[in-house]
Parts: structure tokens; C-alpha cells; sequence
């Protein structure tokens, strides 16, 4: 293994959901900001546009407040500071590149990546086949050196399908025809699984 490959919400950072923190704030509905947030991840909608349909028209105030709902995993940076005395590490996330450029500034990441992939910029979401190969060409490596960890068993499926070994980061049980290879509660535990491999 050469690579590992990092979802950013529910693994990096909590909360897992983009979307909830917008709806809290705007105090709306999830149901209503989703289809628009969707759209604005992969790439359909502005973020002029997505925010317009909102109805919101001075956005940085709500972009700021939405960013600073999130934490970093406490033990993130240590993991990842094992890791990659072997291993090229790189981000491939469902989100809008604003935020998760103001986040990795926050956290002190912006320079820790060797790729950072983003739905927004791709034009594709995970489970779709194309964001991950965006993120294979831009490491110029095969799906079978990377091992690949997320919150949520559709993306994981996906990666499997193009030959990750993949990593269940439990956040929230779900109930799924496929079983990942391996399944952590604390990210401690990939270190351990990374020496085995």
C-alpha cells in the first residue's frame, strides 16, 4: 500500500453533514436546503447560486458561522503525522471547496495533503466512479495501492469496486449489503491496520 485516502466530514472532522449545520443556522429544514447543497457539491450550482436560492444574499457571515460548527477528530493530527512517515496521504471529499479550504486552514492542514480532491471542482460525488478516479490520476497511482477511510458504506462500496482496500469509520451504524474490510471507531486503530497490510 502506498496511499491512504482520507473522507474529510465524518472522519477529519465532525459533524458528518454539510447540510444540517446550514439548515441549523438559517433555521429551515434539511429536507429543503439538501437537493440545493447536493447541487452546490457536485458542481451544479454556483456558490453565488446556491445561496441565492436560499435566499441569502450576504453569505460570508453564515459561511464563517457553518465552519465554525465543525471540530477536528482529536486524534487526527497524530495518525496522520504516523502515517505519513510511510504513506502519501490525500483528501477526497463530498463538499464545497470554500468550505473546506476554511477548515483546513482552521485546523492547520492546508499544506499536509499530496492531493485534495473536492465533488465541487471533480463535477462528481462519491459513490460516483469518476471522483475517484480524479483522485487516482491526480496521485498517478492504481486503486490497488490505496487504502480508503469514509463514514458512510455506499462510498466505501464504490472504492471497492475499483479495488481500494477500504476502512469503515463508524460514526453511525448502517445497514448495508456490503461489508468493508476493516471497520474502526477511533481512527488510533488505523495505524495498526496500516502495519498490517
Amino acid at each position: 500500500m502506498q496511499v491512504v485516502v482520507f473522507d474529510f466530514f465524518g472522519v477529519i472532522a465532525q459533524p458528518r453533514n454539510i447540510y444540517s449545520a446550514i439548515a441549523e443556522i438559517l433555521k429551515i429544514k434539511d429536507d429543503r436546503i439538501r437537493p440545493l447543497y447536493n447541487a452546490y457539491e457536485s458542481g451544479a450550482l454556483t456558490r453565488t447560486g446556491f445561496w441565492k436560492k436560499l435566499g441569502v444574499e450576504d453569505y460570508a457571515e453564515i459561511e464563517k458561522r457553518t465552519a465554525k460548527r465543525f471540530t477536528l477528530d482529536p486524534d487526527f493530527k497524530s495518525v496522520h503525522s504516523e502515517l505519513k512517515k510511510t504513506y502519501t496521504t490525500a483528501i477526497l471529499s463530498n463538499c464545497n471547496t470554500a468550505l473546506l479550504h476554511a477548515l483546513t486552514k482552521r485546523f492547520g492542514l492546508e499544506e499536509s495533503f499530496e492531493a485534495v480532491v473536492v465533488s465541487e471542482e471533480a463535477k462528481s460525488m462519491k459513490p460516483d466512479h469518476k471522483i475517484y478516479r480524479a483522485l487516482l490520476a491526480e496521485l498517478d497511482v492504481n486503486a490497488k495501492e490505496c487504502v480508503f477511510v469514509d463514514d458512510r458504506l455506499e462510498n466505501l462500496k464504490a472504492a471497492h469496486e475499483l479495488g481500494m482496500t477500504t476502512v469503515f469509520h463508524l460514526v453511525q451504524p448502517e445497514n448495508s449489503g456490503y461489508k468493508p474490510d476493516y471497520t474502526i471507531d477511533d481512527l488510533n486503530e488505523l495505524i495498526e491496520i496500516m502495519e498490517g497490510l
